[in-house]
């Protein structure tokens, strides 16, 4: 569905979702279509650290949260559009 994308040493969260969501069944579009807002306004709200931790424990019956891997990164939103076209691109049905 997407990519969060957090950076401890910035203690910045960043987001890259999908916009196309017919790999979801009808009655998720709303929840999925509120995501990236809600994301956005926890992080916000918690600081990101907390943000991600939140989503590990209270949106694992609808989000996968992979743990942590290391990345070389000058720019994170080229990182995140990065792993998104590496990870999600890569996966979708088309």
């Amino acid at each position: 569905m997407g990519i969060a994308l957090y950076i401890p040493v910035l203690e910045s969260l960043y987001f890259r979702l999908r916009e196309d969501y017919s790999f979801a069944h009808p009655d998720d579009f709303e929840f999925i279509a509120g995501t990236n807002t809600i994301l956005e306004s926890v992080a916000n709200e918690m600081g990101a650290r907390a943000a991600f931790l939140w989503m590990e424990s209270s949106l694992s019956n609808k989000v996968f949260v992979e743990g942590p891997t290391d990345l070389l990164i000058a720019d994170p939103e080229h990182t995140v559009a990065l792993v998104y076209k590496q990870t999600i691109d890569a996966t979708s049905p088309l």
